[in-house]
């Protein structure tokens, strides 16, 4: 598999634990009226609850992309990776915003 596709794959599995993810976090965000508490728990505790609902939900996606030669270890750490790039961009951007 090409190396553009295989990113590709990881993308699709990431957008697919973005609602639970972002709903979390935007919950806790609404409570601590922070957008550093949604960057964080983003890349946390929504993270997780996304991973808790695929395995719950949709535990046979793991078999779709597992079929592709993409590991479930290598699903979950790619997520986590996008997360955190998101969550440090948005760490970034409030405190630039703050300083100007």
């Amino acid at each position: 598999m090409m190396k553009g596709q295989s990113l590709s794959l990881y993308f699709n599995f990431h957008k697919s634990t973005l609602i639970v993810n972002w709903a979390i976090s935007l919950a806790v965000s609404l409570v601590t009226f922070s957008v550093f508490s949604f960057a964080v728990t983003s890349f946390t505790a929504g993270f997780l609850m996304a991973l808790f609902y695929i395995e719950l939900v949709k535990k046979n996606e793991y078999f779709f992309y597992y079929n592709l030669g993409i590991s479930k270890r290598g699903l979950i750490v790619s997520n986590f990776l996008f997360n955190l790039v998101f969550a440090v961009l948005l760490i970034i951007i409030t405190v630039l915003w703050k300083i100007v």
